[in-house]
């Protein structure tokens, strides 16, 4: 349990809270979403038309270079191979910059927002003593640079590297950045028994090594491999 002056919130809403406080970040639905932009700044319809449409192609190449920029810890727009959709790009990001107005649907370009004002601004303090960064084994580096430019915060990192699911979208393994910081193990469950538990490190013993598994006492659990040996499961 945590005292009440504790806030609680994904990261997202972070980002929301702190953009429009400090900085006074319009989140709303009157701002024009990213595809919005795009498709006006290449006056293409509002929805989808013609596939054979070059246009349409060029869309979708700029919005892959928003979604790189979004996840990584880059406070520009790099420079890439596809030039055409990379001057679109930087030049729909300065408009967006300019009037720090995003769409509430366009979440992790609020996120990447609040890292490049935060960076451009020396990451001033946010007010906090800690911040708890649950789940990073799945954060985007731009959600993460905000959290570490918090150099005067106590910070704290929790997660499983072997639980990582969102790297195909741009996900950054925090921990492949902390080696400044000191690391604790968690080992102990209360979610299941001994047999389960034995049962899980045959498992990981085949995918390298890992910390014993320890379990509560008198937590009963049992592991069965058909259904006759549970036909009336509850889980």
């Amino acid at each position: 349990f945590f005292p009440a002056t504790t806030k609680v919130a994904t990261g997202h809403a972070f980002a929301r809270s702190v953009l429009a406080q400090r900085y006074s970040g319009k989140i709303d639905d009157t701002a024009p979403t990213l595809e919005a932009r795009i498709r006006s700044r290449l006056s293409l319809p509002a929805r989808h038309g013609d596939v054979n449409d070059e246009r349409e192609i060029l869309a979708e190449r700029i919005t892959d270079c928003f979604a790189a920029f979004s996840y990584d810890a880059k406070t520009a727009i790099a420079a890439i191979d596809d030039g055409e959709a990379l001057v679109h790009a930087r030049a729909l990001w300065s408009e967006i910059h300019a009037a720090r107005a995003v769409h509430p649907n366009d979440h992790d370009l609020y996120v990447k927002l609040l890292f490049v004002l935060q960076a451009e601004h020396g990451h001033p303090q946010l007010g906090f003593d800690a911040i708890l960064y649950d789940e990073c084994q799945d954060c985007t580096g731009s959600m993460f640079g905000t959290v570490r430019g918090q150099r005067r915060t106590q910070q704290i990192y929790m997660g499983d590297p072997a639980q990582g699911i969102y790297a195909f979208r741009g996900a950054t393994n925090a921990f492949l950045f902390l080696d400044d910081l000191a690391y604790y193990s968690l080992t102990t469950s209360f979610r299941f028994g001994q047999h389960i538990a034995a049962l899980a490190e045959r498992i990981l013993d085949a995918t390298g090594s890992h910390l014993p598994i320890r379990v509560l006492p008198r937590r009963t659990d049992r592991v069965v491999t058909t259904h006759e040996q549970c036909p009336d499961p509850s889980v």
